[in-house]
């Protein structure tokens, strides 16, 4: 099974060369976590891979997506190149915008203040129904014309899910089950970021349950001890360690680090 490498060393390694394609993955943890930040790395390293092949990992049964787009919900595209802008360094800037294509699935009316508002609104005059009706099958005519041998980052799915009232909980677990099937069909790579705590219990283990791979991002410590901890919780066609790794964000992208190997220091 062909994998796309993150560009991060220590998960490529652990994922046996990175992530299969045509694989629906989800990131979930709290928000402030990193998960946007991974997203943009793994952007920025496979932009950067593509152009100069050399950067491939050896050994695995590689392969590259064409092109990764950002399939957006509540932010625009200048808001998230505007976020990259903030968090990371030029060079890394460059090497994102670089093969990255972006479409907005919602757009919030300028008069309202929030998409929160915005949804609250469609939700009470009973919209919501009809509305995600048209934003699933947007998607899938969207995936299935430019979808195929790509990369699509979520951005976000915490977003989407907003337009499911408490009750509706399974039409959102039977949409990432279309998607799933999508991807496999269509060899998308999707990476979906999901906040925890959005559902109860019960059902976030049955929205996991549903992806091919998940990422957990897991923030530890008080404010002077504080850390991330990012586990791969399982991958399509991998064997992977409970082992979590410690993420730290820095100017040039997401690093992992093995909490052993800083053990071992």
């Amino acid at each position: 099974m062909p994998r796309i490498p993150t560009g991060i060393e220590s998960l490529d390694l652990a994922l046996s060369g990175g992530i299969p394609s045509g694989s629906l993955v989800l990131l979930v943890g709290e928000s402030g976590a990193g998960k946007s930040e991974f997203c943009y790395t793994v952007t920025a390293n496979v932009n950067s891979m593509r152009e100069d092949p050399s950067l491939l990992p050896a050994g695995f049964d590689l392969i590259l997506p064409e092109r990764i787009w950002y399939a957006t919900f509540s932010r625009s595209e200048e808001g998230v190149l505007s976020d990259v802008r903030g968090k990371f360094s030029e060079d890394f800037y460059e090497r994102f915008t670089r093969g990255t294509f972006f479409r907005e699935f919602l757009t919030v009316p300028s008069r309202l203040t929030s998409f929160q508002e915005w949804v609250a609104g469609v939700i009470s005059d009973g919209g919501h129904i009809k509305l995600r009706r048209e934003v699933f099958s947007s998607l899938a005519r969207f995936l299935e014309r430019e979808g195929p041998g790509t990369m699509v980052v979520f951005h976000t799915l915490t977003d989407f899910s907003m337009l499911f009232r408490k009750g509706e909980e399974m039409e959102f677990v039977s949409f990432l089950q279309s998607l799933r099937e999508i991807c496999r069909e269509w060899n998308v790579t999707v990476l979906s970021i999901l906040a925890s705590g959005i559902f109860s219990q019960d059902v976030e283990a049955l929205i996991v349950s549903n992806a091919d791979g998940v990422f957990s991002f897991e923030v530890q410590g008080g404010e002077l001890a504080r850390r991330t901890m990012f586990s791969c919780k399982r991958m399509r066609g991998t064997t992977v360690s409970p082992e979590p790794f410690e993420l730290t964000v820095t100017p040039d992208g997401v690093e992992l680090t093995r909490l052993r190997t800083l053990a071992g220091r």
